[in-house]
C-alpha cells in the first residue's frame, strides 16, 4: 500500500512539473534584451579588457537560443541569467582596467613632477 502511495505521489509531482513547464512561455523578451546588452557591451569596447567574459556570455546566448528551440524554457532562463552575470563581470573588469590605467598615468605624472622639482633623489623631502 505504501509503495502505491509513493508511486502516486511521484506521478502527481511529475504531472505538476510537466504542467508548469507546459504553461511557461519562451523567454523571448529576455533573450532579445540579452542580445541588445551584448551588442552594447561590444560597442562600448569591453571586448578589449574582458574578452573572456563576453565570449562566455555569447556562448550562453547561443545555448539559450538552442534551449528555446527545444522548449527548455527554464534552462534558457538560467543561461540568460548566467550571460547577464558575465556581461556585468565584463563591465566591472573593464572599469577596473580603466582605473588601473588611470593610476598608472597618475604615477607617471607624479614621477615627472618629482623629477622636475628635484625630489627624485631624496624622497624624504
Amino acid at each position: 500500500m505504501r509503495q502505491k502511495q509513493t508511486k502516486t505521489a511521484i506521478g502527481g509531482c511529475a504531472l505538476l512539473t510537466a504542467a508548469a513547464c507546459a504553461t511557461m512561455q519562451a523567454p523571448t523578451t529576455e533573450l532579445s534584451q540579452l542580445q541588445r546588452d551584448l551588442e552594447q557591451a561590444e560597442r562600448a569596447g569591453l571586448a578589449q579588457s574582458a574578452a573572456l567574459e563576453l565570449r562566455f556570455a555569447n556562448e550562453r546566448l547561443a545555448g539559450a537560443r538552442l534551449a528555446i528551440e527545444q522548449h527548455e524554457y527554464e534552462q534558457a532562463l538560467q543561461l540568460i541569467e548566467q550571460a547577464n552575470i558575465n556581461i556585468e563581470l565584463a563591465e566591472e573588469r573593464a572599469a577596473a582596467a580603466d582605473a588601473r590605467a588611470t593610476v598608472t598615468e597618475l604615477k607617471r605624472r607624479n614621477d615627472t613632477l618629482r623629477r622636475d622639482l628635484g625630489l627624485d633623489e631624496d624622497r624624504g623631502q
